[in-house]
Order: structure tokens, then C-alpha cells, then sequence
């Protein structure tokens, strides 16, 4: 028997490993979930934080009546007694604007009415750019329904009333 010689042996056989995989990550339904549940317990912490210290005589306070808003504006705008009135039990306010041969509440008086029944800049638009010769212009918003006319000489009459 002869056995082969060591320059004419089989080749070895290499055995291949397979590749290695990346490293595995969370799924991503995981994390969703997990910002998901910390956004709802900051959110419940929030409000009862909130309802915690909240000032128990805060609900004793009696809301304002529609009617009360009118007069209230009128004395935090500091208007003039003679050129405004408050009438239909407080529902309503009339104006006279200062014109070029008139008197009446000066702009900055007007414009914090304006500005305290949060009339629309659409509205305020229309209201700051109407003409003489437009006659008499109406708008409503919110609670509170306005009618008005302007003339250079006599000013702006102005009536804002709550629906």
C-alpha cells in the first residue's frame, strides 16, 4: 500500500462561516409607544397640577352678565360722560367720535372699545376706511353687533350693541 505524498494531497475543504448579522435594533412600534405614554402622563400631570391649584373661591366669583361687559368697558376706557351712553339696560353703548368742528371721544378712546370688544381686523378695516358718502355700515362678531357712520366734520357715531 502507498500512501500519497504530501505534495500531492487533496486541498483541504474551508469551511465558510456565515456573515455576521448587524446588531438588531428595538422595533420602532416600541419607542412610538413609549413617547406615547410619556406624552399622556405629562399631559395628566399638567392637569392635575392644574385642578390642584386651582383657588377654591375662583368658582364662588359670579360670571359677568352680557349686560355688566358694556358698562365695564366704558369705565375701563375711561370715556368721556358726554360724548358716550350706555342704554337697553347696558346691552347697548353709543359713541360720538371727535370730528374737525365737533366734540366727541378722542381715537385712542374709540380704539380701546375697539380693542375691548375684540372687534375682527376685517371689521376694524371696513370701520377705519369708511367715507361720508358710504352712509351707514353694519357688522357683526362674537356677541356684539355695530353700526356706524362717519363724516370729516362731525366724526364717527358709532353703536355697538350685544346680540
Amino acid at each position: 500500500m502507498t500512501y500519497p505524498q504530501p505534495d500531492r494531497m487533496a486541498p483541504a475543504l474551508t469551511v465558510y462561516a456565515p456573515p455576521p448579522q448587524p446588531p438588531t435594533r428595538p422595533a420602532r412600534w416600541k419607542w412610538i409607544v413609549t413617547v406615547a405614554a410619556a406624552v399622556v402622563f405629562v399631559s395628566a400631570t399638567v392637569v392635575t397640577v392644574s385642578l390642584l391649584t386651582r383657588d377654591s373661591n375662583e368658582s364662588a366669583i359670579p360670571q359677568s352678565r352680557p349686560e355688566d361687559s358694556l358698562k365695564q368697558i366704558s369705565d375701563e376706557c375711561t370715556l368721556a360722560a358726554s360724548y358716550f351712553d350706555i342704554g337697553d339696560g347696558g346691552r347697548t353703548i353709543t359713541l360720538q367720535g371727535k370730528g374737525e368742528t365737533s366734540p366727541g371721544l378722542p381715537w385712542s378712546q374709540i380704539e380701546c372699545i375697539l380693542d375691548a370688544t375684540r372687534m375682527p381686523d376685517s371689521i376694524r378695516g371696513r370701520f377705519g376706511n369708511t367715507r361720508a358718502m358710504d352712509g351707514m355700515q353694519t357688522a357683526d362678531w362674537d356677541k356684539f353687533s355695530a353700526s356706524w357712520n362717519y363724516h370729516p366734520r362731525s366724526g364717527v357715531n358709532l353703536v355697538i350693541a350685544i346680540r
